[in-house]
């Protein structure tokens, strides 16, 4: 008996304080939580609303539109090619760039800063992204997310494809390109960037190790890559997705990186390939696709534009 007693007693002091609630003071008058609008007890819904005309109105510029709110589909498709900001591998100072390929490095402060200078040369020229592409790096991700933040278009979607990965540099990932070219020689250099030999077994540049390319297939993981071979894993995403899209009205902006790009306009352009090997393309700076001429532009500050190679730098 006692112990039944003793039971109910202190399940009584567990379980009573989550079974009831506070009670608030009798003495609380809850529509001073509302001065202005002054209702009396039984008043209906039309008098309570008319109140709300005595309350201060709330600042004009909650109501401020952004410029994503005034942009249209545009009257034709449209493809940016943009490369991704500078990478905390692309090297700041003279001499320190590094081959990263598929390593997962992060953009720079200053490759931060190159994304929100692209997002406003698309804003000055009026182009509405409505879909984005961008590799499964962070480097191409970061610059997407800043991308549509400055433009304050954070609904449009964006998908992450393996495919748009940079180029495998094998071997090669994370040696200093100066001094390798040093030590290599020129031409044994220029043969061992444009086919790489693979990486080590257990190197910690291995891909497969990552999670965040859990989506290649594993008979697919490169090991290392050369530009045909990033042609072939490439083409497939460009050929049926982002092209269809544009084909269908949509402005679709493609965020990758250098190699791949290159590899991708030697199959898009009649730019001769040696002169797109030979050729910068620099960090933020959105490239327009026309598909029929199979040309580019250049989108440039204050809503200029240029042709892309422009004719001085043809060799």
């Amino acid at each position: 008996m006692l112990a039944s007693v003793l039971f109910s007693a202190l399940t009584t002091a567990i379980f009573l304080p989550y079974r009831t609630c506070p009670q608030p003071s009798k003495h609380y008058d809850f529509r001073a939580a509302l001065p202005r609008m002054d209702v009396e007890k039984g008043a209906d819904w039309a008098s309570a609303a008319a109140g709300l005309l005595r309350a201060p109105l709330p600042p004009t510029a909650d109501c401020a539109l952004s410029p994503s709110d005034f942009c249209e589909a545009p009257a034709q498709g449209l493809i940016v090619l943009l490369r991704h900001g500078e990478s905390e591998w692309n090297g700041a100072e003279p001499g320190s760039a590094r081959f990263t390929g598929w390593h997962d490095v992060p953009l720079s402060t200053a490759g931060v800063q190159q994304a929100v200078d692209a997002a406003k040369v698309l804003q000055d020229h009026g182009v509405c992204v409505q879909r984005v592409y961008t590799s499964t790096l962070k480097r191409t991700i970061k610059t997407a997310w800043t991308v549509l933040e400055t433009l304050d278009a954070f609904t449009v979607p964006i998908t992450q494809s393996w495919r748009l990965n940079e180029r495998m540099y094998g071997a090669l990932t994370g040696l200093n390109k100066v001094n390798t070219q040093l030590m290599l020689g020129d031409v044994q250099f220029e043969e061992l960037r444009r086919d790489p030999p693979p990486l080590d077994a257990g190197s910690c540049y291995d891909p497969s190790r990552r999670n965040a390319f859990r989506s290649v297939p594993p008979e697919m993981m490169p090991l290392k890559e050369s530009f045909e071979d990033t042609r072939d894993r490439m083409l497939p995403c460009w050929q049926h997705e982002i092209l269809p899209a544009a084909q269908v009205g949509e402005a679709v902006l493609v965020i990758s990186s250098k190699n791949l790009l290159r590899t991708l306009l030697m199959s898009i352009t009649d730019v001769p390939p040696e002169q797109l090997m030979q050729l910068d393309i620099e960090n933020g700076v959105p490239l327009v696709y026309d598909p029929e001429a199979r040309t580019l532009r250049r989108l440039e500050a204050d809503q200029r534009s240029s042709a892309w190679p422009a004719p001085s730098d043809s060799r």
